[in-house]
């Protein structure tokens, strides 16, 4: 008997287009690495998994990657039941798929158009600035558009600046979700996260196909679970 293999592609027959673009663009990497939260939580596990989606030079992909995988997020805004006015590019490197992401829906949504938030680094423990620009008015309404999450405390700082502005935030929207509590943070403030893939259906995915070994899968999921109590621990203290 055949075994059956757990994705579903009927769901999204392009996703495993997307998972091996993110793979053969080397954004996947394995090793220790220090991620956001080591900013807050210094003694914190270690990841023995990196994501880097952003382009080149500060990451691996190329334009050409990052116009593909702004079709991909296109069309999942184009899924939502509300498009909204705008598109935002949270700073720095959700900017160029957001720009990819608004090239394709111009196609067939002619009244979006593109924002811009600013990076404010003088301010410190603040990496979102307060200025909007591009032309919107208030009440208009916005989607998000970023690389991954892991916790969601760029994208809040992103959603209080928006509405800041008089701009409403709905929706955002990622490559990967690391599933590590940020999509729980957005909700929380009414904001639902549309991710194109997990980190559990990549690795999954990566493991059925001989892209990753089994025990590389198992010791990100041991991460993940001692990050959890990690975390339990502090909130305690």
């Amino acid at each position: 008997m055949k075994r059956q293999r757990w994705w579903v592609f009927e769901k999204e027959p392009l996703w495993a287009e997307i998972a091996l673009l993110i793979f053969a663009g080397k954004g996947i990497q394995f090793g220790e690495f220090k991620l956001k939260m080591h900013e807050k939580h210094a003694d914190a596990p270690l990841s023995p998994i990196y994501i880097n989606l952003r382009g080149e030079p500060k990451g691996p992909f190329s334009p050409k990657t990052l116009a593909q995988l702004g079709y991909h997020l296109a069309r999942r805004v184009l899924g939502t039941t509300a498009v909204g006015q705008h598109i935002v590019g949270i700073p720095e490197a959700g900017v160029p798929l957001a720009e990819s992401c608004f090239t394709t829906l111009q196609y067939t949504q002619t009244n979006i158009s593109l924002l811009k938030l600013n990076k404010n680094v003088s301010v410190e423990g603040r990496k979102i600035g307060t200025e909007l620009t591009g032309e919107f008015k208030v009440g208009d309404s916005a989607n998000l558009i970023d690389d991954l999450i892991t916790a969601a405390d760029t994208k809040l700082e992103a959603v209080e600046s928006l509405r800041a502005n008089g701009v409403r935030v709905r929706n955002c929207f990622v490559i990967v979700d690391r599933e590590q509590g940020g999509r729980e943070q957005l909700e929380n403030t009414g904001v639902q996260l549309y991710a194109l893939t997990t980190l559990t259906e990549l690795l999954r995915f990566y493991a059925e196909i001989g892209l990753v070994a089994p025990e590389k899968v198992e010791e990100v999921f041991d991460y993940r679970r001692r990050v959890d109590e990690y975390l339990a621990t502090q909130e305690k203290k």
